[in-house]
């Protein structure tokens, strides 16, 4: 444990009370970019390695900043709870990141490209991540909204197909083997899986798989749900189509179908992000009445081994 600023201390931990204080903290923050879905990334890979978390506490253990380096994305994931001590958290959250992701860089011996993203109203971050040598990406995430309180539609699947719950983790094994083929990346563990699975977060009603007449996992799209003072609000993270069977409104079909369970669950609002260059992604969230209320670009820096 180090001493940042007067009463201020910064620590490194991987314990569940301490990923739970993160999570907390963060749902009470309406600016933070994954306040809703934080469940799914804290549960990821790089929250093994005690070296790839910080968090800052005041001086009565408050949590009040955080940073992860989410290596399956290749992205800096952090948030402050704002107030007088921002911008020196800022810095020291970037300094510390940088002082990994250089050291991480030369023990692979090759460069290391790492992203960092802002909500493009924030001028404070956008100017911080500037000054730390992260240049703006020609791409962002497109955060979008849907109101659960408009009409929803009920597109029927093709013949053969049904929407289900996921079965537990002893279906974690198919979820992951469907996750990165859908994805085309390998990214998702069965670890990974299991974790969300037992996060005290996790909802099973909004954990939903399309299944084919020959028992094939062909999609799958999982829900989250925020619940404080100011209402209930859901999101969708992750939604994804085999190859095979994309194109035949599936993923219609489950949106849908977890617009009808969040609603049940008492949200009134269902949030999404979606890459800007993935017309795909974004055309299919539009269709289902979502709409764009924020754009969070990235900043790339690129790590040179030393």
């Amino acid at each position: 444990m180090t001493t940042l600023l007067a009463g201020v201390t910064a620590r490194s931990s991987t314990s569940a009370a301490d990923l739970d204080a993160i999570d907390a903290m963060t749902a009470r923050l309406p600016y933070a970019l994954h306040r809703i879905d934080l469940p799914w990334r804290i549960s990821s890979t790089a929250t093994h390695d005690s070296d790839n978390i910080r968090t800052w506490a005041a001086a009565d253990g408050t949590p009040i900043a955080w940073a992860i380096l989410q290596y399956p994305w290749h992205c800096l994931d952090y948030e402050i709870a704002r107030g007088p001590y921002r911008e020196a958290l800022e810095e020291a959250i970037l300094m510390w990141a940088a002082d990994r992701l250089g050291a991480e860089a030369t023990q692979r011996g090759a460069d290391l490209p790492f992203f960092v993203s802002t909500r493009s109203d924030d001028s404070e971050r956008l100017a911080a991540i500037r000054r730390a040598g992260f240049a703006l990406a020609d791409w962002s995430y497109v955060h979008m909204s849907r109101s659960l309180v408009q009409p929803i539609d009920n597109p029927a699947l093709p013949d053969g197909f049904r929407i289900r719950l996921l079965r537990g983790e002893g279906e974690v094994e198919s979820y992951v083997a469907t996750h990165r083929a859908a994805f085309g990346s390998t990214n998702m563990t069965v670890d990974w899986r299991q974790r969300t699975l037992r996060h005290r977060r996790y909802v099973p009603d909004l954990d939903l798989i399309v299944e084919s007449s020959d028992g094939t996992m062909a999609a799958f799209c999982v829900g989250w749900l925020l619940v404080s003072d100011a209402g209930t609000v859901a999101q969708v993270e992750p939604l994804g189509v085999l190859p095979a069977f994309q194109r035949m409104g599936l993923g219609q079909a489950m949106l849908a179908e977890v617009f009808r369970r969040a609603q049940n669950l008492g949200a009134r609002l269902i949030e999404v992000d979606a890459e800007s260059y993935n017309s795909a992604s974004r055309g299919l969230y539009e269709s289902a009445g979502f709409r764009e209320i924020i754009t969070t670009p990235f900043g790339l820096r690129v790590f040179q081994p030393s």
